[in-house]
């Protein structure tokens, strides 16, 4: 389970890797469990073993210095001739950006830090940069190769799941915060981006408004200002509210991402955004919380 602040992750489709992440303040290694298939290859190789399988943990230091791979699999058509974690989501073959170092066979253990990395077309510049970019769900594999299988036998996502955070809504988050708010205003709202980014689903409660909330939205921008509507919530608004969000549901706006992927992008780094439900007594927004 992959934990951002106070949150969980929740269910896992399956082939996707899911990990442990109490990193928030950056003094916790994160950790992916990656389940290894034929299937998640792109595309899968004929050839592989019908027994193939493995699973691989994934550990990203805290400081982001190194990424560590303990990997088993069997099964396999022959013996591992290369193995690699690639920069690429799950719709592609993506480029090698950290190749292992022979032996490969089972079990496998091997720590990978900046002087590994290789740089290529289409994947982060450097080693920071893509392990800051694997920690935000943007794209990075686990896979092993053998004589039959070039391209790859068995291969897994590494972070390709729902990210969920929990936001807690208050009138102090507001900014400014809203004189006329509810002396027991108050909220939660969980934020769920979907594995393949194409949705953000919002379950949300609240309580003690000074009325009933007449708007509601995710904002982009941090917390220091008032950011502009990017995802506007549909009536009815009232506790408890659910919503699911997708690309058709973004606003465009000056000073906020492009588009809906780049602004998913964004929100799974931390702190690119908030929610807020509005009421009569309080038009720019009676209760906030930042999503991180």
């Amino acid at each position: 389970m992959r934990t951002i602040s106070v949150v969980s992750c929740l269910g896992l489709a399956a082939l996707m890797g899911c990990g442990s992440d109490n990193n928030n303040n950056n003094n916790q290694a994160t950790t992916y469990t990656v389940p290894l298939s034929p299937a998640s290859e792109t595309p899968p190789c004929t050839a592989a073993g019908t027994g193939a399988t493995g699973t691989a943990t994934v550990t990203i230091a805290a400081d982001n210095s190194s990424v560590k791979v303990d990997a088993t699999y069997s099964g396999l058509s022959g013996p591992a001739t290369l193995g690699h974690i690639h920069s690429g989501d799950s719709t592609k073959a993506g480029p090698v950006v950290l190749p292992f170092k022979a032996p490969l066979t089972s079990p496998f253990s091997q720590t990978l830090t900046a002087a590994d990395y290789v740089a290529a077309t289409g994947a982060p510049p450097d080693f920071a940069a893509f392990v800051t970019a694997l920690k935000a769900g943007n794209g990075g594999y686990v896979n092993f190769h053998t004589a039959a299988c070039g391209p790859g036998e068995i291969r897994g996502e590494i972070n390709s799941q729902p990210k969920t955070f929990t936001v807690a809504l208050s009138p102090a988050n507001e900014t400014p915060p809203c004189t006329s708010a509810g002396a027991s205003a108050t909220g939660t709202a969980t934020v769920t981006i979907a594995a393949d980014n194409s949705s953000v689903k919002v379950d949300a409660t609240y309580s003690g408004l000074s009325g009933p909330a007449t708007l509601g939205h995710i904002h982009s921008g941090d917390s220091t200002k008032a950011g502009p509507v990017v995802l506007p919530f549909k009536a009815p608004l009232t506790s408890p509210f659910s919503q699911t969000l997708t690309a058709a549901d973004y606003v465009a706006a000056t000073g906020a991402p492009p588009d809906f992927a780049a602004f998913v992008t964004a929100l799974k780094a931390g702190g690119a955004g908030y929610v807020n439900f509005h009421t009569a007594a309080c038009g720019p927004g009676e209760i906030r919380g930042e999503i991180q």
